[in-house]
């Protein structure tokens, strides 16, 4: 299960490829809740990637549309910029997200 879900994007630096990527919310175990920034670890990302942000980003829309909220917790977005990824290995990732000016973003960046 996917707990309060981010949905961000990767740039792949070598193919110039858009890639939507969900993170799920994996909170320290000594951390309390409500605490910010919270660690939210990657679940997945397409693997194909697309040819323009906008194809992506559209992506990431209809990813959000086929989530439940109701058993996932809040749906948020993180799309302003993109993680940037050489394309080696598999890009699985850790990342602390906090809340700033309304808009959710990644704590170092």
């Amino acid at each position: 299960m996917l707990l309060n879900p981010i949905i961000a994007m990767l740039h792949n630096t070598t193919t110039d490829r858009w890639h939507p990527i969900v993170f799920c919310e994996a909170p320290l175990p000594s951390c309390d809740i409500g605490e910010s920034p919270v660690r939210h670890k990657s679940s997945g990302h397409h693997t194909t990637g697309f040819a323009t942000r906008d194809e992506a980003l559209a992506a990431c829309v209809a990813i959000k549309a086929q989530m439940q909220p109701e058993a996932i917790g809040d749906i948020q977005e993180c799309l302003d910029k993109a993680f940037p990824w050489d394309g080696d290995g598999v890009p699985a990732m850790v990342v602390f997200f906090q809340e700033a000016n309304g808009a959710v973003v990644p704590a170092l960046f």
